[in-house]
């Protein structure tokens, strides 16, 4: 299993890096302009914008898009609900299929970081690890099917909470929580009846409509 928070703290570093380099540069960044990368533009804006960085056919071990809940949900969010605020991508190396590349997406820059090594540790024998097992090609994660799981939980999230917001769709790889690569959404909500914060979330297949572990009403 790949140990994830390893691999974050990595791409964590490469995208403030990047930023601070950056801040005295000035000029035009390119790359996909922040005003395009929220929920609005569809569940898989993060999983395009990474298509378009690394190629369609390219096999991803994990991506991960957060979007912000909004100040009417979240009382200490900054970004109006929706807004991304994390794309992250783990793939496949093309020059050592051995090893693992990383990409994130830096919304105050509109563009993505330079693709950064990553290192990746395992649990069990070390020896009959093979990467080939954690990744699957970009092309078969249908990530914008999923506005139909959205439309479909609308009526039951408006009737639960006073003001709700989807906050994550994640590209998970087989782990712990689940045997086959999933897909897995969160939203955070406002009960009405004492209006504490509360979220939920599902897993669905990479089809993008099949649920495969609902917990969005838990």
């Amino acid at each position: 299993m790949l140990n994830s928070s390893t691999i974050r703290n990595i791409v964590t570093v490469s995208a403030i890096s990047l930023v601070v380099s950056a801040c005295g540069s000035g000029g035009d960044t390119g790359g996909a302009g922040s005003s395009d990368m929220s929920l609005s533009a569809g569940p898989d804006v993060c999983f395009n914008a990474v298509a378009d960085q690394i190629g369609s056919d390219a096999k991803v071990s994990e991506i991960t898009s957060m979007f912000s809940a909004g100040p009417d949900v979240d009382s200490s969010a900054s970004e109006p609900a929706g807004t991304m605020t994390v794309c992250t991508a783990y793939y496949q190396n093309p020059d050592d299929p051995r090893k693992l590349l990383s990409i994130s997406y830096v919304p105050a820059l509109g563009e993505f970081t330079d693709p950064a090594d990553v290192e990746v540790s395992v649990s069990g024998d070390a020896a009959d690890f093979n990467l080939e097992d954690y990744l699957v090609p970009l092309s078969e994660v249908k990530a914008g099917a999923l506005s139909a799981v959205f439309d479909a939980n609308e009526a039951q999230l408006a009737d639960k909470y006073s003001a709700y917001a989807w906050t994550g769709v994640q590209l998970a790889d087989p782990g712990t929580f689940n045997d086959e690569f999933a897909l897995r959404i969160a939203y955070e909500g406002r009960l009405k009846s004492n209006d504490v914060k509360d979220d939920g979330y599902a897993m669905v297949a990479l089809d993008g409509t099949t649920v495969t572990d609902n917990n969005l009403f838990d």
